[in-house]
């Protein structure tokens, strides 16, 4: 799981694996693993603080095992109008 614009990791993201409510974090390297998981088709969510709401897709595991998914979340980004500054003296 990376930023879409800078690719680089959004390490400690969330990502939950459908109606098992099994969730894991991001490692250093972007990865996230689901271990053990039965064949079927499942509901992958990732959410990370300050990006871009929610991202789901689905994912079918077969009996071969790893399945690969790739997740690109776009930042939230604020523009300031302008800074108020002020300084209060104290007697």
């Amino acid at each position: 799981m990376v930023d879409a614009n800078t690719r680089e990791p959004l390490v400690g993201a969330t990502a939950k694996l459908g109606d098992v409510k099994t969730m894991v974090f991001v490692k250093l390297d972007g990865t996230f693993l689901f271990s053990k998981q039965k064949p079927g088709t499942y509901k992958i969510s990732v959410s990370y603080e300050g990006y871009k709401k929610l991202m789901e897709k689905m994912v079918t595991v077969s009996e071969s095992g790893t399945q690969t998914v790739d997740f690109n979340l776009e930042s939230l980004t604020t523009e300031l109008t302008g800074i108020q500054c002020l300084f209060y003296r104290f007697v």
